[in-house]
């Protein structure tokens, strides 16, 4: 299976760099969202904010006009998406930690699954009473009026974590028509959930003890077992455990 994988980041750095592509060998791209501290051929920046807007690749985030959510997909529909190059599109934030001598066998372990989009963590259903307190419904983003689930039937509308997402080619088309139709995008952790619901694709939840993904640092791993050590303890205590990617974890590569 053809897989693409891209690390975004608001400025990538040398020890980033390094750290993801030692775990990633090859087909490994970084989006950084602020000119980047390295050069490197598949480091991608685009600097012209205004003009990506223009063109609709804006508000994937709640809260920031443009980043590097936004610059992946402009990414992939200048260099993948007409040619079909990749079958998957795995996206992954820098402050998602992975294990370098496992996170390649997690990816391969999913080559067999034909899913549209596969998300690690939870979702929510916008037609469960109980998950209507989540605070992503409504749009935080700068013109405030808009409201996220607005943009789907109710049955459709969905939530999940997706600091660590893998998109088929399909589900990719899918986002990029709804942009094409509103000019824009939604919070990505709506709109993937959602896209695919709506337009009829599989999408799975994946849990496992080896992923531990939270939105709020409050609630990670790390700040309740180690909030007062080291990032290389950390990480070695991480691959004694086996995990494979755990999030939050700011600026990990760092140590």
């Amino acid at each position: 299976m053809r897989n693409l994988f891209i690390i975004i980041s608001t400025r990538v750095t040398q020890n980033m760099y390094t750290r993801y592509s030692k775990a990633i060998d090859k087909n490994l791209v970084f989006i950084s969202d602020k000119s980047p501290m390295i050069n490197e051929s598949n480091i991608y920046h685009y600097s012209n904010n205004a003009e990506l807007i223009k063109k609709g690749f804006t508000g994937m985030h709640n809260k920031y006009n443009i980043t590097a959510w936004d610059k992946a997909f402009y990414f992939i529909s200048q260099h993948c998406n007409e040619n079909n190059e990749y079958e998957n599109y795995w996206i992954i934030e820098d402050d998602c930690y992975i294990n370098d001598k496992e996170f390649s066998n997690l990816a391969d372990s999913y080559n067999t699954n034909m899913s549209d989009l596969l998300c690690f963590g939870w979702k929510l259903k916008y037609t469960i009473k109980e998950h209507r307190t989540w605070v992503h419904w409504k749009r935080r983003y700068i013109d405030g009026k808009h409201s996220n689930k607005t943009y789907f039937d109710e049955i459709d509308t969905e939530g999940a974590i997706t600091q660590l997402v893998r998109l088929s080619n399909d589900c990719v088309n899918e986002i990029l028509k709804f942009k094409d139709k509103y000019n824009r995008f939604i919070f990505h952790e709506l709109l993937f959930t959602s896209i695919a619901n709506a337009s009829k694709l599989t999408s799975e939840l994946i849990r496992v003890n080896t992923i531990k993904l939270c939105a709020e640092e409050k609630n990670s791993i790390i700040y309740k077992k180690y909030p007062d050590k080291d990032n290389k303890y950390i990480i070695s205590e991480f691959e004694k455990l086996n995990y494979v990617v755990v999030h939050p974890f700011k600026k990990w590569y760092d140590n």
